[in-house]
């Protein structure tokens, strides 16, 4: 089978008629990937388990042979299964907890209870982030922390999945199944290993508890190559959570699911242009010589690749479901906007070509939390000057990009007045309403954005190495704006 989720998506087993790719449908449910992946195991031979059990629960001392009961949403209160579980010893019952990130949200210790390992994540969390909070202070903090923590409790315990294994007539191990698109909650998963698994020990909690990405399950299965195992790889796919084998065939699938699958690739065009730019690691918030990667995923649909420009400090690539597009925004902060429009020349802006899709993106910014107030924007839709005019406009007044002081962000208001008056803006009652009452100071930010764009059936025309020179290409022209270097 050509696990690529390029065929009609509905030849895949596990896919029915009533899909049609939204990103609403049951076949992106939890459950449906959970019921997929206990349909796989009940395909295959002692033989192809075994090696699952091996790579993906840690059993490593299973019999040649053996025998396997499934079970869906099943209930804690289930007696006869909460009988089964008992008879297993506490060792060899397990929770399988699996996800596209592999991990769960919050403090670590939170998936276990483990209350010591909490309130060290807590109170390393309060040191790293709020370092002059007096030491009387954060310890109250920790302490309401983790006595909110402790009050999470769940009623019943129902797992997505069970997979009770039995050698003849006897249940030898227990691997209850909790399934998340993204992170695991923490407080849901112990629920389910006190509850449904009958563990309540800290240390046997410990050893119950397997993480694991989608991607190690689909690597697993890729060894196996049976039917049910590559329809199990092709539906994954289809759901965007593989990485198929052919970019251009990506391109050309099917409207749904081509963003789901060309952003698999976005890492790698960065990585393939990163070298004609000035790039850099991007640090992390802990106070430690390690760093993120230049190339990171920003969001489920953007790559980014940090950058050390002046007025530029990421290249976004961006997969939509209508469009692929560079984002580039120049002078995304008030610092670097100060720096950049005295030096650059505005009348290099009179000309830009359409298809670079130059855009005005002036908002204004939260101090300290460096939150734009989307309120505040005046865009395309709102400023009818032409780019050319936007630049002049503001090298112009320079001194207008600032901070505002003295807890006093309706400040700002002054500078959308002077607009109004000079004809540039029509109103500004939103961020007017919006800063009614509010103390945080505000910086004003005049962003220039370049957002070049193809669509899925002209990169597929052009394959990879072409669409890689036409980004270039584009990122090219907009740094030459700026007397910004190119290195190759």
């Amino acid at each position: 089978m050509k696990c690529s989720g390029f065929r009609d998506r509905h030849l895949n087993v596990f896919i029915n008629y009533a899909s049609n790719g939204r990103d609403n449908d049951g076949e992106h449910l939890e459950n449906n990937i959970t019921k997929a992946l206990i349909n796989t195991f009940d395909s295959l031979p002692c033989k192809n388990i075994k090696e699952l059990c091996e790579k993906l629960f840690d059993i490593y001392d299973l019999p040649e042979t053996f025998s396997c009961d499934y079970y869906l949403q099943w209930k804690s209160t289930n007696e006869t299964i909460k009988k089964t579980i008992l008879s297993i010893p506490i060792e060899n019952r397990k929770l399988f907890a699996f996800s596209r990130t592999g991990k769960s949200w919050g403090f670590e210790g939170g998936d276990t209870k483990d209350y010591d390992k909490l309130k060290e994540n807590i109170e390393e969390y309060y040191k790293k982030n709020e370092p002059n909070l007096p030491a009387e202070m954060r310890s109250k903090k920790v302490k309401y922390q983790l006595s909110e923590i402790k009050k999470v409790h769940y009623n019943n315990s129902i797992p997505d999945g069970l997979m009770i294994i039995k050698n003849k007539s006897d249940a030898i191990y227990a691997i209850a199944m909790e399934n998340k698109k993204y992170d695991l909650d923490p407080y849901q998963l112990n629920n389910h290993i006190e509850k449904s698994l009958e563990i309540y020990e800290q240390e046997d909690k410990k050893y119950a508890l397997i993480f694991k990405k989608y991607e190690d399950i689909t690597e697993s299965l890729k060894e196996i190559k049976t039917y049910m195992t590559d329809s199990f790889i092709e539906y994954m796919t289809i759901l965007g959570y593989c990485k198929p084998v052919n970019f251009e065939e990506s391109c050309n699938a099917e409207e749904g699911l081509r963003h789901l699958l060309t952003i698999h690739f976005g890492k790698d065009i960065l990585e393939k242009i990163k070298d004609s730019y000035d790039y850099k690691m991007k640090k992390t918030k802990e106070k430690s010589k390690t760093s993120k990667p230049y190339v990171d995923q920003r969001s489920n649909d953007t790559w980014r690749l940090s950058v050390n420009y002046p007025f530029l400090s990421e290249i976004n690539l961006v997969f939509r479901k209508e469009k692929v597009f560079i984002s580039l925004a120049f002078a995304s902060k008030t610092s670097s906007a100060k720096k950049m429009y005295p030096v650059i020349d505005s009348e290099r802006f009179k000309l830009i070509p359409d298809n670079l899709k130059a855009k005005k993106s002036f908002h204004l910014m939260y101090s300290g939390r460096g939150r734009n107030i989307s309120q505040s924007y005046i865009n395309d839709e709102v400023d009818k000057r032409s780019i050319y005019e936007y630049v002049k406009y503001w090298k112009e007044n320079v001194n207008l990009i600032k901070r505002t002081d003295g807890k006093n962000p309706k400040a700002a208001l002054l500078l959308y007045e002077k607009m109004k008056r000079e004809g540039l803006i029509n109103d500004y009652n939103d961020i007017a309403t919006y800063l009614e009452g509010k103390v945080n100071d505000v910086y004003v930010v005049p962003e220039l954005i370049f957002e070049p764009e193809w669509t899925y059936e002209e990169i597929g025309e052009m394959g990879e190495e072409n669409f890689i020179k036409e980004i270039k290409g584009k990122i090219n022209y907009a740094l030459s704006l700026f007397d910004l270097p190119v290195k190759s």
